[in-house]
């Protein structure tokens, strides 16, 4: 909502998430036992590498104060499906 109505967010690019970067080799393995889905392992030819994203544009620029971490935004659409 704050990247559609704040004055400062015209042409202006935030990553909205949770409250800090997490680790997706922990977090896809919590997703899939809280869905009953399983985990498809697949090979990718690449260096490894470590994805990480920054609210802090969207902290600062927009006042964004996530309330959330990755499992419990996991948890809540679980939730919200049953």
């Amino acid at each position: 909502e704050l990247g559609l109505t704040h004055e400062k967010a015209d042409c202006e690019t935030f990553n909205i998430g949770a409250v800090h970067s997490f680790d997706f080799d922990e977090a896809v393995p919590y997703l899939a036992r809280m869905t009953g889905l399983p985990i498809q392992k697949v090979t990718l030819y690449t260096t490894s590498y470590r994805y990480d994203t920054s609210i802090q544009k969207a902290v600062d620029v927009l006042g964004y104060s996530p309330q959330y971490d990755i499992f419990r935004m996991i948890d809540d659409v679980v939730a919200k499906r049953h």
